[in-house]
Protein backbone atom coordinates (compact mmCIF):
# COMPACT_ATOMS: atom_id res chain seq x y z
CA UNK A 1 0.00 0.00 0.00
CA UNK A 2 1.22 3.62 -0.69
CA UNK A 3 1.11 6.45 1.29
CA UNK A 4 -1.93 9.46 1.29
CA UNK A 5 0.96 11.51 -0.13
CA UNK A 6 2.24 9.23 -3.26
CA UNK A 7 -1.89 9.28 -4.01
CA UNK A 8 -2.66 13.19 -3.60
CA UNK A 9 0.51 13.56 -6.11
CA UNK A 10 -0.22 11.57 -8.76
CA UNK A 11 -4.00 13.12 -8.26
CA UNK A 12 -2.22 16.50 -8.98
CA UNK A 13 -0.13 15.08 -12.07
CA UNK A 14 -3.67 13.39 -13.12
CA UNK A 15 -5.32 17.12 -12.82
CA UNK A 16 -4.25 18.04 -16.88
CA UNK A 17 -6.21 15.83 -17.73
CA UNK A 18 -9.74 17.10 -19.01
CA UNK A 19 -13.19 15.95 -17.97
CA UNK A 20 -14.99 15.74 -14.39
CA UNK A 21 -13.10 15.99 -11.37
CA UNK A 22 -15.66 16.23 -8.64
CA UNK A 23 -14.98 15.21 -5.35
CA UNK A 24 -16.59 12.42 -5.65
CA UNK A 25 -14.23 11.36 -8.49
CA UNK A 26 -11.07 12.17 -7.27
CA UNK A 27 -12.04 9.63 -4.00
CA UNK A 28 -12.92 7.09 -6.15
CA UNK A 29 -9.52 7.32 -8.48
CA UNK A 30 -7.35 7.72 -4.88
CA UNK A 31 -9.19 4.64 -3.60
CA UNK A 32 -7.69 2.59 -6.44
CA UNK A 33 -4.42 4.28 -6.29
CA UNK A 34 -4.19 2.82 -2.82
CA UNK A 35 -5.59 -0.87 -3.57
CA UNK A 36 -3.84 -0.92 -7.17
CA UNK A 37 -0.81 0.52 -6.70
CA UNK A 38 2.27 -1.68 -5.71
CA UNK A 39 4.60 0.64 -4.54
CA UNK A 40 5.30 4.47 -5.18
CA UNK A 41 7.02 3.78 -8.62
CA UNK A 42 4.12 1.42 -9.59
CA UNK A 43 2.09 4.49 -9.21
CA UNK A 44 4.28 6.91 -10.88
CA UNK A 45 3.79 4.60 -14.07
CA UNK A 46 0.79 4.51 -14.01
CA UNK A 47 0.20 7.90 -14.01
CA UNK A 48 2.31 8.24 -16.93
CA UNK A 49 0.13 5.65 -19.25
CA UNK A 50 -2.96 7.16 -17.94
CA UNK A 51 -1.51 10.52 -19.14
CA UNK A 52 -0.05 8.89 -22.16
CA UNK A 53 -3.46 6.83 -22.96
CA UNK A 54 -6.18 8.95 -21.95
CA UNK A 55 -7.65 12.71 -23.11
CA UNK A 56 -9.59 12.89 -19.94
CA UNK A 57 -9.50 11.98 -15.94
CA UNK A 58 -9.85 8.47 -15.46
CA UNK A 59 -12.45 6.18 -13.97
CA UNK A 60 -11.92 3.64 -11.79
CA UNK A 61 -11.63 0.91 -14.40
CA UNK A 62 -9.43 2.55 -16.57
CA UNK A 63 -6.70 3.14 -13.47
CA UNK A 64 -7.22 -0.34 -12.83
CA UNK A 65 -6.31 -1.28 -16.50
CA UNK A 66 -2.97 1.06 -15.88
CA UNK A 67 -1.90 -0.85 -13.15
CA UNK A 68 -2.28 -4.36 -15.20
CA UNK A 69 -0.46 -2.70 -17.86
CA UNK A 70 2.33 -0.95 -16.14
CA UNK A 71 2.31 -4.19 -13.42
CA UNK A 72 2.85 -6.87 -16.99
CA UNK A 73 5.10 -3.99 -18.20
CA UNK A 74 7.36 -4.59 -15.08
CA UNK A 75 7.37 -8.08 -14.59
CA UNK A 76 8.38 -8.93 -18.24
CA UNK A 77 11.76 -6.77 -17.21
CA UNK A 78 12.53 -9.34 -15.12
CA UNK A 79 16.94 -8.55 -14.56
CA UNK A 80 19.39 -11.34 -15.48
CA UNK A 81 21.27 -11.77 -12.43
CA UNK A 82 23.81 -13.28 -14.59
CA UNK A 83 25.01 -9.89 -15.99
CA UNK A 84 27.97 -9.24 -15.65
CA UNK A 85 27.94 -5.49 -16.41
CA UNK A 86 24.95 -4.92 -13.99
CA UNK A 87 24.76 -7.69 -11.75
CA UNK A 88 20.75 -7.96 -12.29
CA UNK A 89 20.48 -3.93 -10.94
CA UNK A 90 19.81 -2.75 -14.46
CA UNK A 91 22.12 -0.02 -13.60
CA UNK A 92 26.07 -0.18 -14.84
CA UNK A 93 29.05 1.14 -12.83
CA UNK A 94 29.88 4.24 -14.71
CA UNK A 95 32.43 6.80 -14.47
CA UNK A 96 32.50 10.56 -14.78
CA UNK A 97 35.59 12.69 -16.22
CA UNK A 98 35.23 15.88 -15.45
CA UNK A 99 36.87 18.37 -16.75
CA UNK A 100 37.33 22.23 -15.81
CA UNK A 101 38.38 24.69 -19.06
CA UNK A 102 39.80 28.09 -18.58
CA UNK A 103 38.92 30.97 -20.97
CA UNK A 104 41.07 33.53 -22.44
CA UNK A 105 38.20 36.34 -20.69
CA UNK A 106 39.21 34.46 -17.30
CA UNK A 107 35.37 32.70 -17.44
CA UNK A 108 35.39 28.55 -17.03
CA UNK A 109 32.97 26.29 -17.48
CA UNK A 110 32.73 22.61 -16.28
CA UNK A 111 32.74 19.55 -18.85
CA UNK A 112 31.49 16.16 -17.94
CA UNK A 113 31.96 12.80 -19.66
CA UNK A 114 30.34 9.77 -18.87
CA UNK A 115 33.04 7.08 -19.36
CA UNK A 116 30.99 3.49 -19.30
CA UNK A 117 34.30 1.27 -20.38
CA UNK A 118 35.95 -0.02 -17.52
CA UNK A 119 39.22 -0.20 -19.55
CA UNK A 120 38.88 3.39 -20.48
CA UNK A 121 38.40 4.82 -17.10
CA UNK A 122 41.25 2.08 -15.83
CA UNK A 123 43.41 3.82 -18.59
CA UNK A 124 41.82 7.75 -17.54
CA UNK A 125 42.39 7.22 -14.17
CA UNK A 126 46.51 6.62 -14.78
CA UNK A 127 46.14 10.26 -17.01
CA UNK A 128 43.72 12.60 -14.98
CA UNK A 129 46.05 15.36 -13.57
CA UNK A 130 43.71 15.94 -10.23
CA UNK A 131 43.88 19.67 -10.65
CA UNK A 132 41.89 20.23 -13.98
CA UNK A 133 40.50 16.66 -14.19
CA UNK A 134 38.72 14.35 -12.19
CA UNK A 135 37.34 10.48 -12.54
CA UNK A 136 34.60 10.11 -10.45
CA UNK A 137 33.06 6.23 -9.97
CA UNK A 138 29.43 6.61 -10.79
CA UNK A 139 26.14 4.62 -11.60
CA UNK A 140 24.72 5.03 -15.00
CA UNK A 141 21.05 5.31 -15.17
CA UNK A 142 20.17 4.97 -18.36
CA UNK A 143 19.84 1.37 -18.43
CA UNK A 144 22.15 -1.74 -18.89
CA UNK A 145 23.53 -1.86 -22.47
CA UNK A 146 24.09 -5.85 -22.01
CA UNK A 147 20.90 -7.01 -20.06
CA UNK A 148 18.32 -3.95 -21.24
CA UNK A 149 16.94 -4.20 -17.32
CA UNK A 150 15.58 -0.37 -17.27
CA UNK A 151 15.45 0.96 -20.68
CA UNK A 152 12.29 2.04 -19.92
CA UNK A 153 13.59 4.61 -17.28
CA UNK A 154 15.44 5.81 -20.30
CA UNK A 155 14.21 9.94 -20.87
CA UNK A 156 12.98 10.67 -24.22
CA UNK A 157 15.77 12.24 -26.65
Amino acid sequence: MISEAIVSQQIVRLSILRGEKSEAAIAEVKQVYREAAKNPAHATRMTNWIIRHLDFFPVPREVFTAASEEYRAEESAQPDKHCKACGGTGFEQAWQLVTYHANPDGSAFKQVDVIRDPEVAADLRAKVDGKTQFLYPCVDQRGCTKCGRNAALKQPA
